[in-house]
């Protein structure tokens, strides 16, 4: 495999969990705001 292959592959994963995760950050920011999260019985 090729370095420039290597790290087209690495950005391409990295960029992919850089937005899972700030989906799952910002999600969690909107839950918080709208409350919507689950509150203990």
């Amino acid at each position: 495999m090729e370095n420039e292959t290597k790290l087209t592959l690495i950005k391409i994963i990295h960029t992919a969990i850089w937005i899972f995760f700030n989906f799952v950050i910002f999600y969690m920011l909107y839950a918080a705001i709208a409350n919507k999260l689950d509150k203990p019985r």
